[in-house]
């Protein structure tokens, strides 16, 4: 019997497609990562169905590209991406991704998925160069867990890629209120300053990386890929750097005002006294 090949996603990058199959032999399944390596050979990737990428690549081999006007394949070209022993922290369950039905697509990146009954966030790494940037958000909620502290999502389970030695990405629990604005100023700095507390610098301070609950718990933060825990060597004073993120913080805040010498460009207004208190005097 010939096996059923199921396409279950397609990374596009600036020059390439990663693609994501499991075939299903009847008695076994296996998944097959094809790397297309020019938009010349399947063209409109991204927005042709699944069934035509298939045909196209009916003979699934690892990594597909042009040679002069020929098509052609090469087998076992590159090691499928995954986190390395060293970055599985913890003792989080591990679950097989591809078995859960995903609810809503954020990113590329992130999607929402039902989870032993429950909605949750699902965080992927598809390609190398964001597994690090994974190892390291993955650090800092395992290190907030243990913490005890409620300042981001929990985490979950772990999320492999078919083999379980495979981990490519994370489940933390679904976090959806509202992006703050300036009337949540205070309750924001309150928590940032706990952050740093705990010797955490954020990394990525925007609104759009912070969550205002409606339910009594405050503040959660998300997306730590950039963050920094207070033992790693720095290249700035620890202090300085947290002072740094606070203003950053009150910027991404600060309502808009309009520029009269050039309506178009918007300005962000500055709060002489919360910097003031943060030893900062301005002229």
């Amino acid at each position: 019997m010939d096996p059923k090949d199921t396409l279950l996603s397609r990374d596009v990058g600036l020059r390439d497609c990663i693609c994501r199959v499991l075939r299903d032999y009847g008695t076994h399944k296996k998944l097959v990562f094809v790397l297309v390596e020019s938009f010349d050979i399947i063209p409109n990737i991204e927005q042709i169905s699944n069934h035509l990428v298939l045909d196209i690549l009916s003979d699934l081999t690892e990594c597909v590209y042009r040679d002069g006007g020929q098509i052609k394949a090469r087998r076992d070209v590159f090691e499928p991406v995954h986190l390395e022993e060293g970055q599985i922290l913890g003792n989080y369950p591990l679950i097989n991704y591809h078995s859960l039905d995903i609810l809503k697509t954020y990113s590329r990146r992130v999607v929402c998925v039902m989870l032993n009954g429950t909605r949750c966030f699902l965080k992927l790494a598809p390609r190398a160069e964001a597994i690090q940037f994974l190892a390291n958000e993955i650090r800092v909620y395992h290190t907030l867990m243990e913490k005890g502290s409620s300042l981001a999502p929990k985490l979950l389970a772990y999320a492999c890629d078919g083999a379980p030695d495979r981990i490519v990405g994370f489940f933390c629990e679904e976090i959806i209120d509202k992006y703050p604005d300036e009337f949540d100023s205070q309750i924001c700095e309150e928590a940032l300053m706990e952050l740093h507390d705990l010797e955490i610098l954020h990394g990525d301070i925007t609104r759009y990386n912070i969550i205002v609950t409606a339910n009594g718990d405050g503040v959660k933060f998300l997306d730590f890929e950039k963050a920094r825990i207070g033992t790693e060597p720095l290249d700035m004073k620890w202090d300085d750097m947290k002072i740094d993120e606070q203003i950053l913080l009150f910027c991404s805040l600060d309502p808009i005002s309009e520029d009269d010498d050039n309506l178009d460009r918007p300005v962000v207004t500055v709060n002489k006294r919360y910097l003031e208190g943060l030893g900062i005097l301005l002229g």
